[in-house]
């Protein structure tokens, strides 16, 4: 169970780090008006690709269900947000269409191809700004508290209606020298509200996995010492109680490595049928912790890759052929006449 929980949980850390944050900066500015500021940040030296956004709060209805979230605006084909569907497709956004995670799209009831209706989270009596789109698809996102439309659409429909609401913003991929000598010259426009360095926040991130890194091999450690400890007394005791029926064996005309095979198989099938059950079991409990963390803006993926199993496997075998040794030296070493007489 804990390493399953800890593959989860990277999986979804490596989701933001490695899909979701595919740029260096991102930069709100004051207003749809600083088009010619974002155009000046594309042609910077050592910047390899600017995305504009846009974003306002709205809540989403479907089906008498709804959800507020922030939806947001990209421009088709860009590459510093690699969002993906659940076949694992990056995601194509066009006019007309919302995109949001599969476990929003599980509460609101919706199938690709419904109708939702998309309002200002701040719409009433003086200013009503509403719009429909059509749901284009689940995304298989971690981070889900917002949706996904095409940039000018989002734009015309909501954020030019909401004035005062809406956040407009660029996306800006570049070496991380540049995103510092950006950082700073940014920081000093007045059509410039706020800076902030996406990849210094990724890599501190990937710096403070490795306290996680620590704590995890703890645990493991850990379980390790309490398996070892249940195995031992599964593996060694039970044959250190039977050397009389292994005595007699012996004394049958079974080699003592024919009665040590004998006695290590029953451990392994033990062993193995342990595996079969409890590894459905540990899944399980992954489900049901990573599902207690579960919010409109977060749904952790229980899924566990073969290598984990195998990994769980090896542990466990490993132990029990440890735990092994010393039944098999006392097999080797025991006295058959004693111990055919011996009571049980």
């Amino acid at each position: 169970m804990v390493l399953g929980m800890y593959v989860s949980i990277m999986g979804s850390i490596a989701e933001f780090t490695e899909a979701m944050v595919n740029y260096e900066l991102d930069v709100t500015l004051s207003g749809p008006q600083t088009l010619e500021l974002a155009n000046a940040i594309g042609r910077a030296d050592g910047v390899t690709a600017l995305q504009r956004t846009v974003g306002l709060p709205v809540r989403v209805r479907a089906w008498g269900n709804e959800v507020s979230m922030l939806a947001s605006g990209l421009q088709p084909g860009q590459t510093t947000m690699r969002l993906r569907d659940m076949r694992g497709r990056v995601i194509s956004v066009r006019p007309g269409e919302l995109w949001f995670a599969r476990h929003i799209a599980d509460k609101l009831e919706v199938q690709p191809g419904d109708l939702l209706e998309v309002e200002w989270a701040y719409s009433g009596r003086q200013v009503e700004v509403k719009t429909v789109l059509r749901f284009a698809g689940p995304m298989d996102l971690t981070f889900g508290g917002y949706a996904v439309g095409e940039y000018h659409d989002i734009r015309r429909r909501l954020a030019e209606q909401a004035y005062g609401s809406a956040l407009y913003g660029v996306h800006i991929a570049c070496p991380p020298a540049v995103g510092r000598e950006l950082q700073r010259r940014l920081e000093r426009d007045d059509q410039v509200v706020n800076v902030m360095s996406m990849g210094d926040l990724r890599r501190q991130i990937l710096d403070s996995l490795e306290l996680t890194r620590t704590f995890v091999l703890i645990m493991l450690g850990f379980g390790a010492l309490l398996a070892g400890a249940v195995l031992h007394g599964i593996s060694s005791v039970g044959i250190l109680e039977r050397l009389r029926e292994l005595a007699t064996l012996r004394s049958l005309g079974f080699s003592a490595r024919a009665t040590t095979a004998i006695a290590a198989l029953e451990v392994y099938l033990l062993a193995t049928v342990g595996l079969l059950v409890g590894s459905p079991l540990g899944n399980a409990m992954n489900r049901a912790f990573l599902k207690s963390f579960e919010s409109d803006t977060m749904s952790m993926r229980a899924f566990l890759p073969p290598w984990t199993y195998a990994v769980a496997a090896a542990i466990v075998l490993g132990l029990v052929g440890w735990s092994l040794r010393a039944g098999v030296r006392r097999l080797a070493t025991m006295d058959l006449a004693q111990a055919t007489k011996a009571r049980e």
